[in-house]
């Protein structure tokens, strides 16, 4: 085998590695099961309904929760966000559809 092919047969498979590796990162989200504790930026996966009885998440300050459309239905008994929301500051909840929940 000369230099050229065993140079390009490398550049293509650490190409494809680059490549598995930025599209798991980039399109990463989570399912949450409940009582989750956000860190940083938190995605829920788009546009999908979960049943969870209970509080689902708690948040601290400079937390971004990111529902993406999702739906979240209790049975009353929970919190959807709880922590210590009167020591926190500047923490993001967005996109989420809420039903039956504490507030």
């Amino acid at each position: 085998m000369n230099k050229s092919y065993l140079f390009s047969l490398l550049f293509v498979l650490l190409l494809g590695v680059s490549i598995v590796a930025t599209t798991e990162v980039l399109g990463a989200c989570s399912t949450p099961t409940g009582a989750t504790t956000t860190s940083g930026l938190y995605e829920v996966c788009n546009n999908q309904t979960y049943y969870i009885n209970g509080s689902v998440f708690t948040v601290t300050s400079h937390d971004i929760l990111d529902c993406n459309g999702s739906t979240f239905i209790g049975n009353g008994s929970g919190f959807f966000v709880q922590g210590e929301l009167s020591t926190s500051s500047n923490f993001t909840i967005k996109n989420c559809n809420v039903i039956n929940y504490n507030i």
